[in-house]
């Protein structure tokens, strides 16, 4: 969850020629969110056109349409701030820009390749394991540590960088001598995920002590120790995670709250938005090695988060925004349907689709009219559909929300 009410979504497009990355800021109280709650219900449900904001930022590789793929982005210090973006160039060359200062700093070498989908988990370092590795410039609960790990078996890679937000700047100069060798990507075990699977949801727990990851389709769900540094022989196939991307825990709902990986029944309905409040308890008995078969989803919304008539959702992700707000972000795709069989279904344009939403108190429907959503009334709050806005790829496409 988030310490603070964040003003941007931050969108990197991608330019199809010449392999520029920009970095747009979305300001989410005028693009994504109604003023107010009461005329966010009063509205019908509509998906905007969406225009880019003007480039805050371009990341410009050395090599030229080659190798686009190899670009990576993140959000360095999600609790912290919302402006702090890392870039791993195609060359392996690493940066972090922070777009509320604009300025920009060179990071330690040896991040390597995560092939396609990297994924990057911001963590805090747990306040003991901090303790025992503070100095005395340094504040407990101010460290994080940065990991960075393939989402598929085709490029087995998991690698930490540890920081510190207690010093003046995070990015010191003198850490990059050899007085100061923890300021170093570390390589990690790569998770133990079964080959031909790819890892499709990621939690952190316990106060960043565990970092929790879900495979599909040949694999389960994998515990990793952030303190020991090694996956836990415990955790075993029995049980998957129901969300996608990573999922996001609500303090003042005792929920944790995500994109659902798969429907009720099937597959149709999927990505939409669900709760569950048992993921900790999952994680907990899986640590001390007992049988834990699933994750129970206890509530569902779906109204007006419909992946529009004639499109697939390629994927999607929860961005926490602060104070009950969220984004839905989603990757999706047009289906073409035509007269040669062997074209059926091929993909024609392909689009992001940005959605606002509010987690209220007060009672309600906040399952929508959907038969099978469960009813939240009971608990005392209902989620708010605000905005929709959808941005068709033609020259740019986008392939980071952050």
């Amino acid at each position: 969850m988030m310490n603070l009410r964040r003003r941007f979504v931050n969108l990197v497009a991608e330019n199809c020629m010449s392999s520029v990355c920009s970095l747009h800021r979305l300001d989410v109280s005028q693009r994504l969110f109604y003023p107010s709650t009461a005329e966010a219900e009063a509205a019908k449900p509509t998906i905007y056109r969406l225009s880019l904001p003007p480039p805050t930022y371009n990341f410009q590789p050395a090599v030229v349409g080659r190798n686009v793929e190899q670009h990576l982005f993140g959000l360095a210090n999600p609790r912290i701030s919302e402006s702090r973006i890392l870039w791993r160039s195609q060359e392996g060359n690493t940066f972090l820009y922070d777009a509320d200062s604009h300025t920009a700093w060179s990071m330690p070498n040896g991040l390597r390749y995560k092939g396609y989908g990297p994924i990057v988990i911001s963590a805090p370092v747990p306040v003991d394991d901090a303790d025992a590795d503070a100095d005395a410039d340094s504040a407990p609960g101010e460290q994080e540590d940065l990991f960075v790990m393939c989402s598929n078996s085709g490029y087995p890679s998991f690698q930490v960088l540890r920081f510190d937000h207690s010093k003046p700047k995070p990015f010191n100069p003198r850490t990059f001598t050899d007085a100061d060798p923890s300021w170093e990507w570390n390589s990690l075990p790569p998770p133990p995920v079964s080959e031909g699977s790819s890892i499709y949801t990621h939690a952190v727990l316990d106060g960043g002590r565990v970092i929790c990851v879900s495979a599909s389709p040949f694999g389960g769900t994998y515990l990793f120790d952030t303190v020991g540094r090694e996956w836990m022989r415990q955790a075993t196939s029995d049980w998957h995670m129901p969300f996608l991307g990573a999922p996001q825990y609500v303090p003042d709902l005792k929920l944790w709250l995500g994109v659902s990986w798969s429907g009720d029944e099937d597959d149709s309905d999927r990505h939409h938005l669900c709760a569950s409040s048992d993921l900790g308890g999952a994680v907990d008995a899986a640590t001390r090695g007992e049988y834990r078969p699933s994750v129970t989803v206890t509530h569902h919304w779906k109204e007006g988060l419909e992946t529009p008539v004639g499109w697939n959702t390629a994927s999607a992700e929860l961005l926490d925004l602060g104070e009950g707000r969220f984004c839905i972000a989603k990757i999706i795709y047009e289906v073409v349907k035509d007269d040669y069989p062997e074209y059926q279904n091929s993909v024609g344009k392909t689009a992001a689709l940005l959605t606002g939403v509010e987690m209220v108190r007060g009672a309600g429907d906040g399952c929508s009219s959907n038969p099978s959503s469960s009813s939240s009334s009971e608990e005392g709050f209902r989620m708010v559909v605000h905005k929709s806005l959808r941005y068709i790829f033609r020259r740019e496409s986008i392939n980071w929300v952050l």
